[in-house]
């Protein structure tokens, strides 16, 4: 479901941005003149669906070429009461990410512009759950990725764009778990490849 509404929502503003390409004057239209060698942006996109906040910050190497430095945060915390002794449960989770984005940006079309996406990140996942005192199960996840993909750039104003993509990602990760149930600890280890889609949250992004 996550994924169907993020897709309608990068849908839709493709959608948008070829009405304003249709109903803009060529001043408003012209992108080449902040995308060009040199520019340099910082990004920001809001958590989609309680996921993680991104910010970055972005330099054009040639007139078609804007190479990124992003990091990802999100936090979440959450308590849920039990009928027994221990009271309450808690689950928490921490994910960071840092990676590489590279847009390869294809001819204007008035104020959209269409890239091709790729990239490069490492990342890390902190999860426990359990009743506290050091009891429950903790997960530790650390990882490298790739992704490639298509977006669209949008500039409502000539310094300010909205953008989104969607594309495929791998990851390949390696999990500890450990358990503790005040009797026994454990540790299982295992590493795994993961191959799936990915639709990003809107970003607004400004140009210097």
């Amino acid at each position: 479901m996550k994924r169907l509404v993020s897709s309608a929502i990068v849908a839709a503003l493709a959608l948008c941005t070829g009405a304003a390409h249709a109903q803009s004057s060529p001043a408003d239209a012209d992108t080449t003149t902040v995308l060009r060698k040199g520019a340099r942006s910082i990004s920001f996109t809001a958590p989609l669906d309680g996921g993680s906040a991104q910010a970055g910050i972005w330099r054009m190497v040639d007139d078609n070429t804007n190479v990124g430095i992003l990091v990802a945060l999100g936090a979440s915390r959450n308590s849920l009461d039990v009928d027994d002794d221990e009271g309450s449960s808690t689950n928490t989770q921490l994910n960071l990410s840092l990676g590489v984005r590279v847009r390869r940006y294809a001819d204007p079309l008035g104020p959209v512009r269409p890239y091709i996406l790729s990239g490069a990140y490492v990342f890390g996942i902190h999860q426990s759950h359990g009743p506290g005192d050091d009891l429950g199960t903790t997960s530790r996840v650390v990882g490298v990725g790739g992704l490639g993909g298509l977006g669209v750039e949008w500039f409502p104003a000539r310094r300010v764009s909205i953008s989104g993509e969607t594309g495929l990602r791998a990851q390949l990760s390696r999990q500890t778990l450990e358990t503790d149930d005040s009797v026994n600890e454990r540790t299982a280890h295992s590493t795994g490849l993961n191959l799936d889609t990915f639709t990003s949250g809107l970003a607004v992004q400004i140009y210097f």
